[in-house]
């Protein structure tokens, strides 16, 4: 008779012959085994073959995009933080890509500046605009 280490380990060899040689074996163990029985286990061994190659041509498209998403989480591990530099201040440099608020709007810096956003042509793009006050919700 068959161990389950022996049976384990004949399956996970060559799934071509050891899913055959299983079933093969069964069959043996049975006193009373049909003489069809042979041909029986060949087409059952060819079907179960080539379900188990199915199996790992999904487990194979599966474990790619595992690494692709691997590499998708990587790069937004790695990606820069907003560089929010608070409230503007008068006189103060700020990079381009930089995110600022004043007077209740969020502006971004689209070129190095000190200038001040919002009083006239700047450098500085209106992100969110600021709301109206006093307007409370639940009206």
């Amino acid at each position: 008779m068959t161990t389950p280490s022996r049976t384990i380990a004949a399956a996970t060899a060559a799934p071509e012959t050891s899913v055959q040689g299983i079933l093969r074996e069964a069959i043996r163990s049975r006193p009373n085994a049909a003489a069809g029985a042979g041909v029986a286990v060949e087409a059952l061994g060819l079907a179960v073959t080539q379900a188990l190659r199915t199996v790992a041509s999904e487990v194979c498209a599966l474990r790619r995009e595992l690494v692709e998403l691997k590499v998708r989480v990587d790069d937004l591990a790695e990606a820069k933080a907003i560089p929010y530099a608070g409230t503007w201040k008068s006189g103060q440099s700020y990079a381009a890509g930089t995110w600022i608020t004043h007077d209740g709007s969020v502006w971004i810096a689209a070129e190095n500046t000190a200038a001040r956003p919002g009083d006239g042509p700047t450098p500085w793009r209106l992100a969110v605009k600021r709301g109206k006050d006093g307007k409370d919700v639940r009206g």
